[in-house]
């Protein structure tokens, strides 16, 4: 049962969110750092960060490890331990805020519903240490662990999309009902 204290999450939550995620999304792709998507590709001409797609086999995650070299996959292993670290911590706190703002606002207990927006989450952190490993264990990749690490992608995009959907419904609810009340006024 939800206590009936609620937690206020106001605008000023989401927006600050909102622009940490946009400034750790820029730092993927600023060149200088370790960790960015320039340094993991390197020269590498036509490779794709493979769990930035929603499916790839474990023969295109032994190609990418391959094509982008041993620097490549140092930065890529870096690149999981800082940036993508926090943008799945970042983007869940806001999903977790913005679902909870609008079930508030409608007046419905939205604790447990906004939970789902940690569910991308979960799935992208274990995703991101799952890849953390089998880039150490690179040229090695065990094959189930290979083909795992798809399904957490899958995953991840999966309650991502789940989660917008949700956003998505809440918001037409509050239109509505806005709407509604402004008929009988």
């Amino acid at each position: 049962m939800e206590s009936s204290q609620n937690i206020k999450i106001t605008k000023i939550h989401i927006i600050f969110l909102t622009i940490l995620l946009v400034i750790n999304f820029c730092i993927f792709y600023f060149p200088g750092l370790p960790g960015s998507i320039p340094r993991v590709i390197g020269k590498s001409t036509g490779v794709t960060i493979p769990d930035m797609r929603l499916r790839y086999t474990v023969d295109e995650l032994h190609a990418f490890l391959t094509g982008i070299g041993s620097e490549g996959r140092q930065a890529f292993q870096w690149m999981h331990l800082s940036t993508d670290l926090a943008f799945p911590l970042i983007y869940g706190l806001l999903l977790y805020s913005i679902i909870y703002r609008l079930s508030f606002q409608l007046g419905w207990p939205g604790k447990r519903l906004s939970l789902l927006g940690f569910l991308p989450t979960v799935f992208d952190l274990v995703e991101n240490f799952s890849l953390l490993y089998i880039t150490s264990q690179y040229p090695n990749i065990p094959q189930v662990f290979g083909s795992m690490i798809n399904y957490l992608t899958i995953g991840k995009f999966l309650f991502l999309m789940i989660s917008l959907c949700i956003i998505l419904f809440l918001r037409i609810k509050i239109i509505l009902r806005k709407n509604k009340n402004n008929k009988t006024d």
